[in-house]
């Protein structure tokens, strides 16, 4: 489906391409290289900013995996730390700076999003394993119940941050649903849709404090997916 997966397409075999190549190259391991320079900002509770650009004269094609996180300085406490949503790429085909949007979700729900004069450390997906599970889940944004066909769940900043606080607040319903501002979607909604990538990343929802309420998420639903999903939950404990 378009957005769900960035392909990096390059000639087969002896095939040549007119041009300047394009060297494809991970933001870490280029920033590591001395490649180029990079710095990340906060901008919002669904983004930040990487200020970035290319120190060298070849055609860069930089690209960052979902998962990728952000970790807020120590002067900010109250700051949460933020994780990317997608992957994403940027081209930097001249050393002009730039900025580049990342969409992104907070970590911490009862801290504040980080602005613009909020600098943030990146780090691989690997130095936060659970989370990077979900967002992949998330990224890929379907799920199955039994022998069901694919089903597909909305793509929505909110129902996503519920997914990552759920996983690393461990709140009650009426924590996580009365701070998710998802304007499009009930809070019934997107947090059992959050508990299904919370379970298919591998966390065990039913040891949440989340799962204590799930008749006062799942008693008013009508989407079959979700019932059944829960009917499942509910029947193998």
């Amino acid at each position: 489906l378009p957005g769900q997966h960035l392909f990096i397409l390059k000639a087969a075999g002896d095939a040549t391409v007119p041009g300047d190549p394009i060297f494809n190259l991970d933001l870490l391991e280029a920033s590591e290289r001395g490649l180029i320079e990079a710095d990340a900002v906060g901008d919002s509770d669904s983004g930040v900013t990487v200020r970035i650009r290319n120190l060298t004269d070849d055609r860069l094609l930089v690209t960052m995996p979902a998962g990728m996180s952000f970790k807020a300085g120590d002067s900010g406490q109250d700051t949460s730390d933020m994780v990317s949503r997608r992957d994403a790429a940027i081209r930097l085909f001249d050393g002009e700076a730039r900025e580049w949007a990342v969409r992104a979700v907070g970590r911490q729900r009862t801290r504040v999003a980080p602005g613009s004069g909020d600098r943030l450390t990146m780090a691989a997906p690997s130095s936060l394993p659970a989370l990077d599970a979900l967002m992949h889940r998330m990224q890929a944004g379907t799920y199955t119940v039994a022998d069901s066909p694919t089903l597909y769940i909305p793509r929505l900043h909110g129902l996503e941050q519920a997914a990552v606080w759920i996983a690393e607040d461990d709140g009650s319903y009426d924590d996580i649903a009365s701070a998710v501002d998802e304007p499009r979607m009930p809070a019934q909604y997107a947090v059992a849709f959050a508990l299904v990538y919370c379970d298919l990343a591998g966390l065990d929802v039913t040891s949440t404090q989340m799962w204590r309420d799930r008749e006062q998420i799942f008693g008013a639903l009508r989407d079959p997916g979700l019932t059944a999903w829960y009917q499942i939950k509910t029947t193998r404990r």
